[in-house]
């Protein structure tokens, strides 16, 4: 690899088409999973279960969480300011731009302003919301709604506790933190609480928590002292060091089986009634989430796979996509991309493109059959040279410059865009 493509290896981890988080129903029926769907912007996708075989199709709009049914949703978007000019047309410009809304059956919400982290419970009838950062400054703020942080009734957004500084126990999609009476479980620092419409009870445990979950009712908890660190199991007052390490634990609804991931990746099951730990599945994992019956997992190659933890077997759901990190061709600068002020989750990135040049693109997961790059007004194969390399070609004439190009496979429902610009 000459130096020029190795040096493009520092924007590694801009442009990956991977998969990154998963919201399974109980019922195993559906599962939603999110991916990079550009460099600065993610997108959702669900794949059902039908008589014809497993279905992907494309979620209008970004999930936070949904009800244990499926039924309700609720939905978080955050774009920020980025400015390719700097000059008061940018700065005057809200520096970020975000809206929440939770819908199901009677239940339609919605409001924006606020940067906002919204979770739900098992029956969708109650939400967890932080709201930390205004989207305007007191120039645009005039009369906007106010923070929301707490427990509310999805129905009416009526208040039913206040978070009073706290903040939920996990971040992780997939876990259930609001209990089926009502209370959840928050971190004030790294102290465990309960909170309610009571207000908040401190919840006894020796060590420090960095991150903690608990079944339906409340009765167990686990946590983590780091990232990845100590397992602790706290139930009836007492805290029980379990002499495992790990990272994003999940319990069963029952709370009778906990699942994590070790240090190395590998998914493994405690069980509660016999005190074993078992591994589970023969790959190593990203991330996975839980329904009923269900374990569903992104690989660390970039599956994802539903798996029986009865009898380990694995079914595959979507293959890994082609995972783009570095082009032979440079980055434009962002004021090319971007002349004045753009809105995105994080800050896109374009590219260079040459009439009549190769493109090297340089991943993983690229020695895949079928994928095409289409840029509006061409459409050409994307040539696989090793799993880490591939190429297409740029046509010789072009009478109109493209704004991006879109990686595509024809039998699947999943996109990957990239921004470019023409470089005559």
């Amino acid at each position: 690899m000459s130096l020029s493509v190795a040096l493009l290896f520092v924007f590694a981890g801009l442009t990956q088409a991977e998969y990154l988080n998963l919201l399974p129903t109980a019922d195993a029926s559906v599962v939603y999973f999110q991916m990079n769907a550009s460099p600065g912007s993610t997108a959702w996708y669900s794949i059902r279960w039908t008589d014809a075989g497993f279905v992907t199709e494309p979620v209008v709009g970004h999930l936070a969480d949904i009800s244990d049914s499926g039924d309700v949703a609720g939905y978080t978007t955050l774009l920020n300011r980025y400015c390719g000019t700097g000059g008061s047309t940018c700065f005057l410009q809200p520096v970020c731009r975000a809206s929440w809304k939770i819908q199901g059956l009677g239940i339609d919400v919605m409001n924006d302003w606020w940067r906002t982290f919204l979770r739900l419970d098992r029956a969708g009838q109650l939400a967890w919301m932080e709201q930390d950062a205004p989207c305007y400054s007191s120039l645009f703020g005039v009369g906007q709604p106010p923070a929301l942080n707490g427990i509310f009734e999805t129905t009416t957004m009526r208040q039913v506790a206040s978070a009073q500084g706290v903040r939920l126990a996990s971040r992780r999609y997939a876990r259930r933190l609001i209990t089926d009476t009502g209370r959840a479980l928050v971190l004030s620092g790294l102290q465990l609480l309960w909170l309610d419409r009571t207000g908040t009870t401190r919840i006894r445990h020796v060590n420090r928590a960095w991150e903690a979950v608990t079944d339906a009712r409340g009765e167990n908890i686990v946590y983590t002292e780091e990232e990845v660190g100590e397992l602790h199991w706290v139930a009836d007052g007492g805290d029980f060091r379990l002499g495992l390490v790990g990272t994003a634990p999940a319990l069963t609804a029952d709370g009778l089986k906990l699942f994590y991931l070790d240090g190395e990746g590998a998914l493994v099951r405690y069980d509660a009634e016999t005190h074993s730990a078992t591994r589970v599945g023969a790959e190593y994992y990203r991330t996975f989430a839980l329904s009923a019956d269900f374990v569903f997992a992104i690989t660390r190659a970039g599956h994802i796979v539903r798996i029986d933890p009865a009898n380990g077997e694995t079914a595959m759901l979507q293959e890994a996509m082609p995972e783009m990190i570095a082009f032979d061709h440079q980055f434009a600068p962002f004021f090319i991309y971007c002349p004045l002020y753009c809105f995105s989750e994080t800050m896109e990135r374009a590219i260079w493109l040459e009439d009549g040049k190769r493109v090297r693109v340089y991943g993983q997961n690229l020695n895949q059959a079928g994928w095409r790059i289409n840029a509006e007004l061409y459409d050409v194969p994307l040539e696989p040279s090793s799993e880490e390399e591939a190429w297409f070609d740029v046509p010789a004439v072009i009478t109109r410059a493209p704004r991006e190009f879109v990686l595509y496979h024809p039998e699947r429902a999943v996109r990957f865009r990239m921004p470019v610009t023409r470089r005559r």
